[in-house]
């Protein structure tokens, strides 16, 4: 009986051309969110993908200016970013994330307590910043990098318990 269900299941499977992906590879559905971050979006038509392209990521909600205060998982902008300064702050992990696609930039704090924070500030005298008031993490909205290049960017991570901040570039270092 048991050989026969064995049988059963095995010709099921040859006649419905059941397969694994390969690889391992696995549906949307079982995907892991990418960098910690999570966009809202987990599936999108094909017209909302640019034709040719080989990724499966929506296209930025925005650009430059436009992304000005914005969240950057909102306008899809956390796709392409990439950490271009990281700085450590009593084993803060703050990090300015920048999207050359959305021509933007954000500050992202992990490993903090509640009430850690993290700043950022554009040459124009622009700032976001955001606190943890939940779990370990948080990020600010977007500054743009249209006008200002990266170096010009400043970040700092704040511990108000301990009455500490680390900046890069350091608050006493001139702008370029």
């Amino acid at each position: 009986m048991a050989i026969g269900a064995v049988v059963g299941a095995l010709i099921v499977i040859a006649v419905l051309g059941v397969k694994s992906p390969p690889d391992g590879a696995r549906s949307d559905a079982g995907k892991p969110a990418a960098s910690g971050e999570t966009s809202g979006v987990t599936a999108q038509s094909a017209a909302e993908r640019t034709p040719g392209a080989e990724s499966d990521h929506p296209l930025p909600g925005c650009s430059g200016e436009s992304c000005l205060g914005r969240e950057p998982q909102t306008m899809n902008c956390q796709w392409d970013a990439k950490t271009v300064r990281l700085l450590y702050l009593r084993g803060l992990r703050i990090q300015l994330r920048h999207s050359a696609a959305c021509q933007a930039v954000w500050g992202r704090l992990e490993n903090g307590a509640i009430g850690d924070g993290v700043i950022i500030t554009d040459k124009g005298s622009r700032t976001e910043d955001s606190t943890i008031r939940v779990d370990r993490d948080t990020y600010t909205r977007m500054l743009s990098v249209a006008e200002y290049p990266l170096s010009t960017i400043s970040i700092c991570g704040v511990i108000p318990k301990v009455k500490e901040q680390e900046c890069d570039p350091p608050q006493d270092a001139p702008q370029p």
